[in-house]
């Protein structure tokens, strides 16, 4: 038991003691009316077995004042890990948070928990997961506790009976604080419940990722080892996990809880000027002091860092250390990201102080103008603003112009109609403040060249073609406005054929002005319609597992797994780009990537999807695995299976589980771990050599991937090129075909032969060779098909109308060699 409150406590410590000890009689009364546990079959088994440690003599002093929120994991519909003979985490952990509870409020700490009885917080509106964790977050965020536990109990993905850990995770941004929580109450839980192997481990749960606290979530066992369930099913287990926390929490506290106050931004009187920032470094309490002091350590100036947009940054510090001084050496046109660090004496670290300046407002405008030989005809500026972006809406006042409407920002383009209006100066107006001035570089087209802007349909980001930058296949089209990716210049009455990653090609023909929903107006602005409107934009991280020193299964003759997967997921990255998304690898070489990184990874860059390809081994199924919590993620699986069953025939069907492996449970975006076939199986290491088969995994992860956000429309409308090219053109010798491009961004090559799959498959010899693989999108009802044969190529305009295709030829020529 705990040693006596010295007579200085609380009244409220007196009253929380009183409530602990009504507590822990109730669990007892429980306890002794139950019928008396079955003798343990395994007693040696280490973990819960006595508490090692001592509570007294301590001082529980830092513990007296702290906010601390206990977040007891699970309840009401969401039951948790379930242990052989049916005991619910749910209930375990919050019968350790009700334990731990007491012992904090005996100390004198002030502690909520997100639940105190076996319920949820889900609603008529919302019944996810999701809303269920969010609103623990919530609960947190409008308390603002000094630190934040979520308690929970493991299970193994297999239910394996045998296998048991110790796992204490802390949020994967925060090395500081949060890893420094994890530590102390590691440490004790090891040393009291003395299971291994025990593990501090980076994690990115949705109370971790959110958390705005040091927070830390526990998983001391594995509710799925039998032994484990039998002790955990008991009072005293859970009254001794909680001890474990309790003397972690104390630890932690021990050494402070310094915090960064601030920042305090001095803006110059002057435009252009640099800006000051400050901090103030604070040891303990809050910035009102309103919690009763501690003897707290000083700030240790030698600490402390300060990062600007990720560089080292000078600061200047006060002589008594609290006070930290970032000084700008010209004002910045661009966003500054400040992060400074900073630890005490004792070495406990503060939060890091996270400070964005915005960048100054724009002092200057310079426009680059595109102006037709015909006076009449309208012109195209590109304009951009120089010390910073504009400060809002307002108007374009151009010597020999209307005026004309821009938007705030940094850069742009704007149709400028001519007028005959006089101006003394050229400047921007905006709605609210002093008017910029504007420099005027004017570029003057020659007769018989005109200007185009190309537009992205489907309301995507106008910054679209600076991203996604255009290709041009043939005529006299040119860029011309130094960074304007969007405009060219090209003489009308020629031919022209460009292609846009997840666009559809623009097309312009002598006889033709394009295609119709690709022009607006007078023909001057193109805008193209989006391939699939619910992939184009999106970000998807693939993951090729293997690496240096990870080579997965190797083939007899040396081809390893992790060469595969990486070939394949450059393929699928060049098809996913094709269909616009913005497709990130974990690695583009042999580096090996640690899974926490990569996690990161997906983090950094707003991960929509995350997409891990493995290989099975020989006598392993082909399987396509999420997380258990996963709507999108249990999608995405079936999807696949049903874009992979035209490999079926030669490799095996794909088969969705279940798994809780690291980077399915970690990503904050659902994510898909798939095992494909292996090149240590019987012949397959000849087929995993052959670039068609690779292309064909690539297609059916595309399919599968694209169905994610539109699965009927991609899935039910796939097509074979060369089924489409067989309707519109039947005299077309198949044999003489090399390569086709379908859309201007997806490559087909006929199937080849694969000698190997003979001895490995169910098929005939002879029928290998008609197996195509998974298809193509061709969502919507217009596209083009570009095919090339020996001695020409051809660029089509395909409809399809109540499941039929037709066609005719847009342009045409001679292949060059």
């Amino acid at each position: 038991m705990p040693a006596p409150i010295p007579e200085n406590r609380t009244r409220r410590s007196r009253k929380a003691r009183a409530r602990l000890g009504a507590v822990l009689l109730a669990l007892s009364v429980l306890s002794s009316c139950a019928p008396p546990p079955e003798p343990e079959v395994a007693p040696t088994v280490p973990g819960y077995l006595a508490l090692r440690e001592t509570f007294g003599p301590r001082d529980f002093g830092p513990l007296q004042g702290r906010r601390i929120v206990i977040d007891p994991g699970h309840g009401g519909y969401f039951r948790g890990a379930l242990g052989p003979d049916g005991l619910t985490e749910a209930e375990v952990n919050l019968g350790v948070a009700l334990h731990l509870r007491g012992l904090l409020e005996w100390a004198g700490a002030d502690v909520d928990l997100t639940r105190t009885a076996d319920y949820d917080f889900l609603t008529p509106a919302d019944s996810t997961l999701a809303s269920d964790l969010a609103s623990r977050v919530a609960f947190t965020d409008s308390i603002q506790p000094d630190v934040f536990l979520s308690v929970h109990h493991n299970s193994t993905a297999a239910r394996d009976e045998t296998i048991n850990e110790t796992q204490t995770y802390y949020p994967l941004h925060d090395n500081g604080p949060s890893l420094e929580l994890a530590r102390a109450i590691h440490r004790h839980l090891v040393r009291n419940l003395e299971i291994r192997p025990a593990k501090i481990l980076p994690g990115n749960f949705h109370v971790l990722r959110n958390a705005t606290v040091p927070a830390v979530l526990g998983e001391p066992a594995m509710i799925s080892h039998p032994v484990m369930e039998h002790r955990l099913s008991l009072a005293s287990s859970q009254k001794l996990e909680a001890e474990a926390y309790f003397l972690g929490l104390l630890d932690y506290f021990q050494a402070g809880t310094p915090r960064w106050i601030g920042p305090e931004i001095v803006l110059p009187a002057d435009d252009g000027a640099p800006r000051i920032v400050h901090w103030r470094f604070l040891a303990e309490g809050d910035s009102t002091n309103v919690r009763p002091p501690h003897p707290a350590p000083g700030p240790d100036p030698s600490s402390f860092r300060l990062l600007a947009n990720g560089a080292p940054a000078p600061l200047h510090t006060s002589p008594d250390g609290v006070t930290v001084t970032f000084l700008e050496k010209t004002s910045s046109t661009d966003i500054v990201k400040l992060s400074l660090n900073g630890m005490n004496l004792a070495g406990r670290a503060a939060p890091t102080a996270h400070t964005v300046l915005p960048p100054a407002p724009a002092s200057r405008l310079i426009v680059d103008l595109l102006r037709p030989s015909d006076p009449l005809a309208p012109a195209l500026g590109h304009w951009h603003s120089v010390g910073g972006p504009l400060p809002g809406p307002g108007r374009l006042q151009l010597e020999g112009f209307d005026d004309t409407d821009l938007l705030e920002g940094a850069s742009g383009t704007a149709i400028l109609t001519p007028s005959a209006t006089r101006r003394e100066i050229s400047r921007f107006e905006p709605d609210q403040g002093r008017s910029i001035p504007v420099s005027v570089k004017v570029i003057d087209l020659p007769v018989g060249r005109d200007w185009r802007l190309l537009r992205a349909g489907s309301a995507l980001d106008s910054s679209w073609f600076a991203n996604h930058p255009w290709r041009m296949r043939s005529g006299s089209a040119r860029p011309t406005l130094p960074g304007a990716p969007a405009a060219l210049t090209c003489n009308p009455s020629d031919p022209i054929w460009l292609t846009i990653p997840g666009l559809l090609p623009a097309v312009r023909t002598t006889d033709m002005a394009g295609f119709e929903q690709g022009t607006t107006g007078d023909g001057r602005i193109w805008t193209l319609p989006p391939l699939l409107p619910a992939t184009a934009g999106r970000t998807i991280v693939i993951d090729p597992a293997g690496g240096e020193g990870s080579p997965g299964p190797t083939g007899a003759t040396g081809l390893r797994a992790a060469d595969v997967n990486l070939a394949v997921a450059q393929e699928a990255a060049r098809l996913l780009r094709g269909a616009g998304a913005q497709v990130i690898l974990t690695r583009e070489d042999g580096h090996l990537l640690p899974d926490p990184d990569k996690v990161r990874l997906a983090e950094k860059y707003g991960a929509d999807l995350f997409l891990v390809l493995e290989r099975a081994r020989a006598g392993d199924p082909l399987r396509a695995r999420h997380h258990p919590g996963s709507v999108a993620g249990s999608a995405w699986a079936e999807a696949l299976t049903q874009a992979w069953q035209p490999l079926a025939a030669v490799s095996d069907t794909l088969a969705v589980a279940r798994s809780w492996a690291y980077l399915l449970r970690h990503t904050a975006c659902p994510a898909l771990e798939v095992f494909l076939p292996g090149p240590d199986r019987n012949g397959w290491e000849e087929i995993l050599e052959n670039t068609d088969w690779l292309r064909a995994e690539a297609r059916a992860l595309l399919l599968a991937t694209c169905a994610v956000f539109d699965s009927d429309r991609v899935l039910n409308t796939a097509i074979d090129p060369l089924v489409v090219l067989h309707e519109i053109a039947p005299l077309m010798e198949p044999d003489a075909i090399q390569w086709i491009e379908w859309d201007g961004n997806f490559l087909w090559t006929l199937p080849a032969v694969l000698p190997a799959v003979a001895s490995s498959s169910r098929i005939p010899a002879e029928s290998v060779s008609s197996i195509a693989g998974p298809g193509l999108p061709a969502r919507g009802p217009v596209h083009t098909l570009e095919v090339h044969t020996r001695d020409r190529w051809q660029l089509w305009l395909v409809e399809r109308h109540d499941g039929r295709w037709s066609g005719r030829i847009l342009l045409e020529g001679e292949s060059t060699r």
